[in-house]
């Protein structure tokens, strides 16, 4: 389960890194343009840790809300909300 979580923090990470690295490939940025991205970096490899990110998707999880009889699928002309 672990390396399951794992690899899919790894993913989501390089999605987010991905524009990043493009934009410190590119030559003639300044050094504080370049320490702005790294850290940016930096702040995204933290927020993908496997403990940071499942202390915030524990509090996301809080929003999710569960029905049991859900009015639009079966009348969708209902009115009304689960």
């Amino acid at each position: 389960m672990r390396e399951i979580i794992e690899e899919f923090l790894n993913d989501r990470l390089e999605e987010k890194l991905e524009p990043v690295k493009k934009k410190l490939a590119k030559e003639g940025l300044s050094e504080s343009e370049r320490n702005d991205l790294s850290a940016e970096a930096d702040t995204l490899r933290q927020k993908f840790s496997p403990a940071a990110w499942l202390n915030d998707a524990a509090k996301r999880a809080a929003h999710i809300k569960r029905v049991t009889h859900v009015l639009k699928m079966s009348h969708p002309d209902a009115k009304g909300s689960s």
